[in-house]
């Protein structure tokens, strides 16, 4: 899990961290190393499609620290939301980036409650862990980077990538025939008076719906989760 979710199964960047003994051993090794080729990465895939690189660095970045809202956006980087869209656009059509809409919405795309995510697993680990910290890797200050990236790689970047492969999960689960319908929709929920809902899956057509928590943890997880499920105020 830790290795996806650094490499996102990209074949290139998985060789690059075969043999290492943990994660942590190959992001010293592959990703904070000046010599390795994935220290430089994103700095090459944009560079070939895009102009004013600097811009979509800093938007991109502003994403993966928890920026997803455009109006957050446009007052992290102090500009009007409307001089942000362009970037987006571009940055979606290269499928690094997604809006993504509670699942139980309409009419999507008129939704006033899309959030902007970071699609690609490396590139989200990337902007959140070593481009901040660039300054002190060039001075070669690594096992200070390294500490901060042991303090919130699980909680701030492995938890949401688990979640995103418990939802891909549930198709598999339902092609197995797992329950006695089929979903055609899953997703996320969330909404001003209630909580995110990690898995939602849902019948268009029909009134079977199915609600789940995905929690990465070492600890087992007790009733409680489920007690606040069912509190939560769901579609």
């Amino acid at each position: 899990m830790t290795f996806y979710a650094v490499t996102g199964g990209v074949p290139k960047y998985m060789e690059a961290s075969h043999g290492r003994k943990d994660i942590f051993e190959a992001i010293e090794k592959d990703v904070l190393n000046s010599q390795s080729f994935l220290y430089e990465e994103p700095y090459f895939l944009l560079q070939k499609e895009v102009r004013e690189i600097g811009s979509y660095f800093s938007l991109i970045r502003s994403i993966a620290m928890g920026n997803r809202k455009l109006s957050s956006l446009a007052a992290d980087l102090g500009v009007k939301q409307t001089n942000l869209t362009k970037y987006l656009k571009v940055l979606m059509d290269l499928d690094l980036i997604e809006r993504e809409v509670p699942v139980t919405e309409i009419a999507p795309e008129k939704s006033k409650s899309g959030l902007y995510r970071i699609t690609d697993n490396f590139i989200a680990f990337w902007f959140r862990f070593v481009y901040p910290y660039r300054a002190y890797l060039e001075k070669g200050e690594t096992d200070f980077v390294l500490s901060q990236i042991r303090k919130g790689f699980v909680t701030n970047h492995v938890a949401f990538v688990y979640k995103d492969i418990c939802r891909e999960r549930m198709w598999d689960l339902s092609s197995a025939g797992t329950w006695d319908f089929r979903f055609d929709k899953v997703g996320r929920y969330w909404g001003s008076k209630a909580d995110e809902t990690d898995i939602v899956a849902i019948v268009t057509a029909g009134a079977n719906l199915i609600l789940g928590e995905c929690k990465y943890t070492t600890s087992p997880k007790g009733l409680s989760v489920l007690h606040a499920l069912k509190e939560n105020p769901n579609p």
